[in-house]
This record gives C-alpha cells, sequence and structure tokens, in this order.
C-alpha cells in the first residue's frame, strides 16, 4: 500500500488531479501500517497450544455425540435430562473411610 501511496505521489506532483486520490493512499497506507502493528501486538498475546486444542476438541465431540444420543438441542437440556448427582453426606463418607480401613486389615489384626 505504500507503494501504491508513493507511486501516487509522483503522479500527483504531475497531475494535479490525482492530489486528492494521492493523499487518500497515503491515509490508507498508514492505517494499514497502524493495523500491522497492533496484529502484531494481537498475535503476541495469543497462546497456541495444540494440545489443548485437539483436548476440547474431543471433549465438543463427546458433548455433541450425546446430544444426538439423547436429542437434546443444547447442553442445557443434555443436563436436564441427566439424572441427579448424590452428593455423600459426611457421616457415609466417615463409614466409607472406616469400611476401606477395616477391609484393609488382615483377619489376625
Amino acid at each position: 500500500m505504500q507503494q501504491v501511496a508513493a507511486a501516487l505521489g509522483k503522479l500527483a506532483a504531475i497531475d494535479t488531479d490525482l492530489r486528492d486520490w494521492a493523499e487518500v493512499a497515503e491515509g490508507i497506507a498508514a492505517q494499514v501500517q497502524d493495523l500491522a502493528v497492533e496484529m502484531a501486538d494481537y498475535a503476541d498475546t495469543v497462546e497456541y497450544n495444540p494440545q489443548r486444542l485437539n483436548d476440547i476438541e474431543e471433549r465438543l465431540e463427546v458433548i455433541n455425540k450425546l446430544k444426538r444420543r439423547y436429542n437434546a438441542d443444547s447442553v442445557a437440556a443434555l443436563l436436564a435430562r441427566a439424572p441427579p448427582r448424590a452428593t455423600p453426606s459426611p457421616a457415609s463418607k466417615t463409614a466409607t473411610n472406616a469400611s476401606k480401613t477395616y477391609a484393609g486389615r488382615s483377619a489376625t489384626s
């Protein structure tokens, strides 16, 4: 774009009718340069992690399969069909831990 602006600038020196176009081209060239700088700065902030992208795509595929299987049009609809998750009470956690401890001992202890 800068080459176009420079060429129009030279032509405008010969043909004054091209001055307005030369100014437009110079303005556009400046904007394109600013855009290039901004995009370079932005690109420096973007992290590309192919493994993370692959993991996310795999999760999305699982979600889409579940949506098709259960005829759900959204994740919210899919979650609404899911059975409620049982959360163990503190007493059942203690009983579970105690049974694990007891099961881990030998019969002679």
